[in-house]
C-alpha cells in the first residue's frame, strides 16, 4: 500500500518518500532483524526517518518559469508582471542575467528579487532580457529568455515615421531634409550612396503637427522596416544633361537605366542614374501614412547645395536640387 506525502512537505521529498506497510515477516526478511514479537503479529512501519534521509541524496530536479505573469505593457501607463517557477512554492530569489550596466527592460521598467516588473514604460518595441531563479529547494537554477512588448496602439495621434539623420549635401537651411537623398553611384562624394532607415513610432511635438519624424515630432518607440507596408512608385530618371565647363558643373550625365532600389531592410541604394521617385510608408497597426520624395543626385552636382545651373538650392528644371 503506498500513500503521498502531504502537500507541505518539499516536492523532491514528496516525491520519493512513501508510507509503506508491511507484514513483520517481510520486514525481518528485508533488515535481517529478529523481533521478539509474535509470528502473526502484524505492524504497521513508518519509515519517515529513512525516507527523510534518501531524499537528502535526490538530485535537485529541473524547472521552468512561468510567464503568464508578464502580460503586454501600455506605453505611459502603470504596470506590474509577475515572474515565478512552475510547480513550486518554496523561496527563490530572481535576477537579471545582464552583462552591461544598462537595464535590459523597457525604459521606465524595474526588476526585485521578487521577480516583479513595476513601473511605467516610456518607450514602445519589445525587450528580451535573461532572468535567473537560483535558491530553491530540490531545484536547479534556472535562466530563460523572457520577453516583454510595450505598445502604443491604443495612444491618440501616435503615428509612424523615421529618424531624419541622413549625411548629404543638403541642410535644414534649405528645409530639405524631409525628403531622402542620395548620390548616384559611380564617383564623386563616397559614403551617400547607400542610407538605412530608422523607422519608428512618434508624437506629435509641441507645434502639434504630425511629420513622420520629421521637425518636432517626438520619437516614442521603434519598429522595424519589415514590419511596414511600402509602396516605392513614380521613378523618373533626369534625361541627358550637358556638362557646364563656366561653372565646372554639372558634368555631364545620361541616363543608364540604372534606377535605385529600396531593399527589405530598409536600405535605400542608389544607382547609375539620377531622378526622383516617390514612397509611400504605411503600417497595419497605426493610422496614417507618410509619404516623401526619394531624389538621386548626381556625384559631383549640387555641392553645398548650389543647384545645377549655379542658383541656390531652390527648384531646378534639372530636378536634380530641388
Amino acid at each position: 500500500m503506498v500513500v503521498e506525502l502531504p502537500e507541505e512537505f518539499p516536492r523532491q521529498v514528496r516525491g520519493s518518500v512513501r508510507l509503506i506497510i508491511l507484514p513483520l515477516q517481510e520486514f525481518r526478511m528485508a533488515v535481517g532483524v529478529r523481533f521478539l514479537l509474535r509470528p502473526r503479529a502484524q505492524v504497521v512501519l513508518l519509515l519517515l526517518v529513512g525516507a527523510l534521509f534518501a531524499s537528502c541524496s535526490t538530485d535537485p530536479v529541473e524547472g521552468e518559469l512561468d510567464q503568464s505573469g508578464i502580460t503586454v505593457a501600455r506605453y505611459n501607463e502603470a504596470y506590474q508582471g509577475q515572474i515565478a517557477v512552475l510547480d513550486y512554492n518554496g523561496p527563490v530569489i530572481y535576477a537579471l542575467a545582464s552583462d552591461g550596466e544598462d537595464s535590459p527592460l523597457p525604459p521606465g521598467l524595474s526588476f526585485d528579487e521578487a521577480g516583479r516588473v513595476t513601473g511605467t514604460p516610456t518607450y514602445v518595441g519589445t525587450w528580451d532580457f535573461e532572468v535567473l531563479a537560483s535558491g530553491m529547494e530540490g531545484v536547479l537554477d534556472i535562466e530563460e529568455t523572457v520577453s516583454l512588448t510595450v505598445t502604443a496602439q491604443y495612444v491618440e495621434d501616435v503615428g509612424i515615421g523615421y529618424e531624419h539623420d541622413q549625411v548629404n549635401n543638403m541642410t535644414d537651411e534649405f528645409d530639405l531634409m524631409s525628403d531622402i537623398w542620395l548620390r548616384v553611384s559611380g564617383g564623386g562624394v563616397e559614403g551617400v550612396q547607400a542610407w538605412t532607415m530608422n523607422p519608428g513610432l512618434y508624437l506629435p511635438g509641441p507645434d502639434g503637427v504630425a511629420d513622420g519624424g520629421y521637425g518636432d515630432d517626438v520619437r516614442i518607440g521603434d519598429i522595424s522596416f519589415s514590419e511596414l507596408d511600402v509602396e516605392f512608385y513614380d521613378w523618373e530618371a533626369t534625361g541627358p544633361v550637358e556638362a557646364s565647363p563656366d561653372t565646372g558643373h554639372p558634368s555631364a550625365h545620361n541616363p543608364e537605366d540604372d534606377p535605385p532600389v529600396v531593399e527589405s531592410d530598409g536600405t535605400f541604394r542608389s544607382g547609375a542614374d539620377g531622378g526622383r521617385a516617390h514612397i509611400r510608408l504605411s503600417h497595419p497597426d497605426y493610422e496614417g501614412v507618410v509619404e516623401r520624395r526619394v531624389l538621386l543626385v548626381p556625384p559631383d552636382w549640387c555641392p553645398l547645395g548650389v543647384d545645377a545651373v549655379g542658383g541656390g538650392g531652390g527648384p531646378s528644371e534639372t530636378r536634380y536640387c530641388e
